[in-house]
């Protein structure tokens, strides 16, 4: 349960910075998409996304997603603290679990899978992996703790 609050406050915390400070983030995004850091003999520029207004829908919507990751683990979070019955458990680990996964794909998904690799992030001083991966282990841990069986 306070693994769930750890994260959640974790997640709000990204989401805050993301909305105040708008700009360092979308200067990483922006970055990224348009693949400006590579060698430029790179045969994968064509890749690149040199569009201003969809770094910042892509930012957007990762920041839309942040929030809706955090809302729904402090949900879970919330109804563990209100567990009456192994039926509000069973409830909390669901709200909880649509959070954390959400957060687990925005971190996997756009970090390692789309920055990473289609965007070969990987290759630029750009690349946050070494970020992403702390927060997914954190995430995953999380994710087995509160499903382990109740029952040992």
């Amino acid at each position: 349960m306070i693994m769930v609050a750890l994260v959640a406050s974790y997640i709000t915390m990204v989401f805050f910075n993301n909305v105040t400070d708008y700009s360092t983030n979308l200067n990483y995004i922006q970055h990224v998409m348009t693949m400006d850091a590579l060698p430029q003999d790179s045969p994968h520029h064509w890749r690149s996304i040199q569009t201003p207004l969809l770094h910042h829908t892509a930012y957007l919507f990762i920041i839309i997603l942040q929030l809706l990751s955090s809302a729904l683990c402090w949900k879970g979070f919330l109804q563990f603290l209100r567990h009456t019955d192994r039926e509000s458990v069973i409830s909390a680990r669901q709200t909880s679990n649509l959070g954390l996964v959400l957060a687990f794909g925005i971190w996997f998904g756009g970090f390692f899978v789309i920055g990473g690799e289609w965007f070969l992030a990987w290759q630029t001083p750009w690349g946050a992996l070494a970020s992403a991966s702390r927060i997914m282990i954190a995430v995953g841990l999380t994710l087995i703790f509160i499903n382990l069986p109740d029952d040992y």
